[in-house]
């Protein structure tokens, strides 16, 4: 088929696709159906069906979606589907995107092994072990359904363990089936930062290992053996492209790259979303009417690639300043109990709630229950 320079394949003559989020509700379906809008002969008209037993995630995450793609101009429906059998009925693709446990097991995972001198990981090591006993077999369970109800369809992993839960579904079952994760990209930016290469999409990497545990036995750039240029460069030189390449991704233009969207349902008043270059990559909601005299600062979510960058800082800051905006008091928030998202909470003049709203904590029991004074 021939196309215009510059012009996208557009899918036609087949019927649309569909995707079946296992996982509905989880705040990373943004991240990866800002990549899916790049890919329109692919994914035009596709059905995107979110299953998840938390209606309300769902509702947000459904919501803004669709108002993602309406301002993107792009043809992609979002179903909710509570009853997993319906959501695999029929579909191309499954994506899972889910924790088995919840937020209180990972922070086990995590903070267990180092006890005993071990790494705290969701993936490897003794915590990854656990991780995998608890998903693996939900994860055959749900290729088990598929066998029945979806059987020519891929099985996206994208739950960690994702090596153990994709040798797990590829040993137990038929379905097909690939492990997901954006871990590589890492690598690739250590090469750029520690020799001062701005082209990272030109840096190949390959790796051994498994994931969160992985090594680069080859590195190239433009035909240069990078792992060579690494062992013959100083530490002196690799301080100082690393100096150079955190203060140029600390920058970011929150003027251009930070825009304000429409409501996204009933009480949700403002959301704000980051781009760069036309893909999300972060957003923000707030809530007016939690109580008369309390908003809601309803989701904050950032793409692990963009984080450490100030965006999250500058997202919650609009949150914040609409909240002073409707003379509210008080600003409440769920958050997951890990350290390092709890200090950047009171970093930002949150304290722990002394008395937690009943209906959000019936919703996120295991999270963190913050609040701010106006």
């Amino acid at each position: 088929m021939s196309k215009r320079p510059g012009a996208r394949a557009v899918r036609t003559g087949k019927k649309p696709l569909k995707l079946t989020v296992v996982g509905g509700g989880s705040y990373f379906v943004p991240s990866f159906i800002g990549s899916m809008v790049k890919e329109p002969g692919i994914w035009a008209g596709a059905e995107i069906c979110l299953n998840d037993p938390n209606s309300e995630r769902v509702r947000l995450v459904k919501a803004f979606n669709e108002k993602y793609v309406l301002r993107q101009n792009f043809p992609m429906t979002f179903t909710a589907q509570p009853d997993p059998d319906r959501a695999l009925a029929g579909a191309d693709f499954v994506i899972t995107t889910f924790r088995a446990g919840g937020v209180r097991a990972l922070h086990m995972d995590e903070n267990i092994p180092p006890r005993f001198g071990y790494l705290g990981d969701e993936t490897a090591g003794p915590g990854g072990m656990f991780m995998a006993i608890r998903t693996v077999p939900v994860a055959v369970a749900l290729a088990k359904r598929m066998e029945k109800l979806c059987p020519a369809a891929w099985l996206l992993n994208y739950s960690n363990p994702t090596h153990y839960v994709t040798s797990g579904v590829l040993k137990a079952t038929r379905i097909k089936s690939v492990g997901l994760c954006d871990n590589y990209i890492a690598a690739k930016n250590d090469f750029a930062f520690l020799l001062g290469l701005a082209d990272v999409k030109n840096i190949k990497v390959r790796f051994c290992g498994y994931n969160h545990c992985n090594w680069v036995y080859s590195a190239t750039y433009r035909g240069r053996d990078l792992l060579k240029v690494l062992k013959q460069s100083t530490p002196a030189e690799r301080k100082k492209h690393l100096v150079k390449a955190k203060s140029e991704r600390g920058k970011w233009d929150s003027e251009k790259k930070i825009k304000e969207w429409l409501p996204i349902g009933e009480g949700y008043k403002n959301m704000w979303g980051a781009f760069d270059q036309g893909k999300l990559v972060g957003f923000s909601v707030y809530r007016r009417y939690l109580t008369d005299d309390m908003a809601q600062f309803a989701i904050l979510h950032i793409s692990k690639r963009y984080r450490r960058r100030g965006i999250g800082k500058q997202l919650s800051e609009k949150v914040i300043e609409k909240a002073r905006m409707d003379g509210v008091r008080h600003i409440y928030l769920t958050s997951t109990p890990t350290k390092i998202t709890v200090d950047f909470y009171i970093g930002l003049g949150f304290k722990l709630a002394k008395q937690v709203n009943k209906h959000l904590y019936e919703m996120e029991p295991e999270d963190i229950h913050m609040i701010m004074e106006l």
